[in-house]
């Protein structure tokens, strides 16, 4: 589930389409790669 909410944005920022990614999804983008360096093991 962590790893969509990277995809998601990841997709739309390369897609040109940055403007329909809403501020919650940028917040849970941020998490979830926090999540990936600090937590994974």
């Amino acid at each position: 589930m962590t790893a969509g909410f990277i995809a998601y944005p990841v997709m739309k920022f390369f897609g040109g389409k940055v403007k329909q990614v809403h501020a919650g999804m940028w917040a849970l983008f941020v998490l979830s790669v926090l999540f990936y360096i600090f937590y994974s093991f």
